[in-house]
Parts: structure tokens; C-alpha cells; sequence
């Protein structure tokens, strides 16, 4: 499985616009995409030139827990962390996300938001994954078709 976020949002160190791009990560099937999505690299590619603006925002300070004997326990450290939520729901607005590979033997990329942009970001992530037009789109956990019936482009 490929893990892939279209962003919008990637700009110059100078602030100017660059040419949005597709960024993947190779994350494994198994890891579900809560215990990734807050990583660095996954958050640059969602946010780019934000993402200072957005930790002001949406990080907070929380306790540190630890295990111990099959439960969890203060350690008395506090650490800084994402409200996950907000930022997720501020990361669906402009990016298209979700992985790409097999099941079954079938091509299917699951998309796990539905932007406005969709069918923009759609071709763009087609065309750089090099994902089949007879692939099986999916978004959240609903089959919606073959990818040629979302595409605004002609195959090249």
C-alpha cells in the first residue's frame, strides 16, 4: 500500500507560490493512518508554509503517561501535542489523502476525503501514481466506481 497526500498548499522559503505537488510516503497497510497522520513529514506536505502558524493554533499542552502493569500512570512531564481532530478537519478542506494499491488482486486508491477540488487533485494523483483508469475508487468506506468515471481528462 502507498499513503499519498495531494497538497495545496507548498510555497518557497521566500513566499512566493510554487507549483503544488504530490507528496507519498510508504507506510505499512498495518498502521492505521491515526498513528502516522500527526508525523512531521505528513504534516508538511499537508500544510507546508502553515504548519508554524497552525501549531500555535491547534498544540497544546497535555500530561505524559507512561505503562505500567497493564494501565497508565502520570509521569509528571507535560508534552506538547496536536489537537488531531481540528487539524485533520483543516487538512480535508484543500488536500486529497488516502492510499493506493492492491486488494485482491484489484488496483484501488481510497481516498479518504472528498474536497472541492476533487476533481482536479483526481487527475493529478492518477496521473502521478500512474494509477490504471480502470482502478477501483473509494472514498471513507464507500465504493464509488472505476477512476475513468471521476476523471476530467482523457487518458494520454
Amino acid at each position: 500500500m502507498h499513503t499519498w497526500a495531494e497538497e495545496n498548499k507548498r510555497g518557497s522559503p521566500h513566499g512566493t507560490r510554487m507549483e503544488p505537488e504530490i507528496s507519498s510516503f510508504r507506510i505499512p497497510l498495518a498502521r492505521g493512518h491515526e498513528s502516522f497522520f500527526l508525523e512531521e513529514n505528513i504534516l508538511h506536505a499537508l500544510f507546508a508554509d502553515a504548519l508554524p502558524r497552525l501549531a500555535e493554533e491547534l498544540m497544546f499542552s497535555s500530561e505524559e503517561y507512561e505503562s505500567v502493569g497493564g494501565g497508565y500512570r502520570p509521569t509528571g512531564r507535560r508534552k506538547r501535542t496536536w489537537n488531531g481532530i481540528e487539524l485533520r478537519r483543516r487538512a480535508e478542506i484543500e488536500n486529497l489523502f488516502g492510499r493506493y494499491g492492491t486488494i485482491r488482486g484489484w488496483p484501488v486508491l481510497m481516498c479518504w476525503n472528498w474536497p472541492d477540488r476533487m476533481s482536479e487533485l483526481l487527475n493529478r494523483v492518477v496521473e502521478k501514481l500512474t494509477v490504471p483508469h480502470d482502478a477501483i475508487l473509494t472514498c471513507g468506506e464507500t465504493e464509488m466506481g472505476l477512476i475513468r468515471d471521476y476523471l476530467t481528462i482523457e487518458a494520454s
